[in-house]
């Protein structure tokens, strides 16, 4: 039995008797597991040891306690917590279920005046890891409202949240006055718990939490800012090295839509892969009926990719974003894929849709094309790809072998790539589509090459499909 309830009944049993104004009692206790609610693993959070002194007073017609706690340890294990989670059972108590099991509460919060916790500890663990924060707090009831402060330090932390609540509990509102962490510290732990989601990933930086949360018969509503400061993410695996990240995260409004929320995320540099990009900004707000609206630029592969201004119902199967390139570079496009088996020079323009199918992004009917007044220059590697079915006495089959087997390039003044939503038996999964004539020819009229290509990207990119090839003159 816990020492807060025994205390709760000595309480009861002097103001029943009446008898003594001040009554002083001390206890202690060893390490002792809580659980909270019927379904929480053993050993998941751990109290103890710790001391504890509690005065009791007759004050106003009513006892009251001040209850002071020193050298307590609470240890907290993150594995059984996450495993907790991942369990998800389906009939876990709801509050908007009328059956569901109401949460534990202590009834005897009007007797207690002064709460303080000091020279105590709090303790993450998982696996052989831990985190030590050191625990101090203090709580005073005054005119029906409990006021305090609950601070945390250690680990790089810095965490001071100032509480007012209602004498009864119901009603609460936490602000946080001050609240730094160090982001390679606390991720050496969260990658340690979640091994597979977070493996190979290094973080480092500062994380910066600002604002204050309330909750009451309405439900929770926030004013919180978080702010990641100077963070660099690096994955050697998976060939990611992103630096200057700055992330702020505004929650506003009340649960659960949160209206007037939203986020913004800027990247000063990095490297995805073979592409190298800076200057990120991206920007989700939080519509009034729970929209997001989204919008973003980056300057990647030799020019910019622009997020147009997008509405997003989150109710949507498959909501869409459409993406716009600037001048970007198409030897630095086909650089993305390693199999490519093509070359070239130019800058491209366009659109692309983006349309989410379940989890996974796909094309949606775009276009690229040769940013005009320029003139592309495009090798290929691809044997037989214009002249597997033309007959050998055609005067210019020479010169296209040496085009298709890239010992002469293909100067073109008409470039554009048309991308085809998947789904559409009709169409292929893109149509290519050039204009231009072979380097050194003597020909007077240029070459036209459309290529259809069913595939995937990345066999899009390579330009290695040949099936319905059409070459034509003019």
């Amino acid at each position: 039995m816990h020492s807060l309830s025994r205390i709760c009944r000595v309480a009861e049993r002097v103001s029943a008797l009446a008898v003594a104004s001040l009554i002083v009692c001390y206890a202690s206790a060893a390490e002792e597991a809580i659980a909270l609610t019927p379904g929480i693993p053993p050993g998941a959070l751990v109290v103890g040891p710790y001391e504890l002194q509690s005065k009791i007073r007759w004050s106003d017609g009513k006892f009251q306690i001040d209850l002071e706690v020193t050298h307590l340890a609470v240890t907290l294990d993150l594995d059984r917590w996450l495993a907790l989670l991942a369990e998800q059972p389906e009939n876990k108590p709801s509050v908007n279920n009328p059956g569901a099991a109401e949460p534990s509460r202590v009834g005897a919060s009007s007797f207690f005046r002064r709460v303080k916790v000091s020279d105590s500890s709090l303790r993450i663990t998982t696996g052989d890891a831990a985190c030590d924060l050191k625990l101090e707090a203090e709580f005073l009831l005054e005119l029906s409202e409990w006021r305090g402060t609950l601070t945390a330090a250690g680990e790089g932390t810095d965490l001071a949240i100032h509480v007012s609540a209602g004498e009864a509990l119901t009603t609460w509102t936490a602000t946080v006055d001050r609240g730094r962490a160090d982001l390679q510290r606390w991720w050496a732990v969260a990658r340690l718990a979640n091994r597979s989601a977070s493996s190979g990933w290094k973080m480092a930086g500062a994380l910066d939490i600002q604002g204050s949360v309330t909750a009451d018969a309405n439900g929770i509503a926030a004013h919180l800012a978080m702010h990641l400061i100077d963070v660099r993410a690096a994955n050697a695996d998976k060939k990611i090295d992103v630096n200057g990240i700055k992330v702020t995260a505004n929650w506003a409004g009340q649960s659960p839509v949160w209206s007037g929320s939203s986020l913004s995320v800027a990247v000063e540099d990095g490297k995805v892969g073979e592409m190298v990009f800076k200057n990120l900004n991206a920007q989700v707000d939080v519509e009034p009926m729970g929209s997001l609206r989204t919008q973003g630029v980056i300057e990647a592969l030799g020019g910019r990719v622009i997020l147009e201004p997008s509405l997003v119902d989150r109710s949507m199967k498959r909501p869409h974003l459409t993406l716009q390139a600037q001048a970007i570079e198409a030897n630095q496009v086909l650089a993305l894929f390693p199999s490519a088996k093509t070359h070239a020079t130019g800058r491209l323009d366009g659109r692309i849709p983006i349309v989410w199918d379940a989890s996974s992004p796909e094309f949606g009917q775009g276009r690229l094309e040769l940013k005009k007044g320029t003139r592309a220059e495009v090798i290929f590697e691809q044997p037989g790809l214009i002249t597997r079915s033309m007959p050998t006495w055609i005067p210019i089959r020479p010169i296209l072998v040496d085009v298709e087997n890239g010992k002469r390039p293909f100067y073109a003044d008409e470039v554009y790539v048309e991308l085809y939503p998947r789904g559409l038996a009709a169409y292929p999964s893109a149509a290519i589509h050039l204009v231009g004539k072979p380097k050194g020819s003597f020909l007077l009229h240029k070459l036209t090459l459309d290529i259809d290509v069913n595939g995937r990207l990345e066999e899009l990119m390579s330009l290695g499909l040949n099936k319905n090839l059409h070459l034509n003159m003019r």
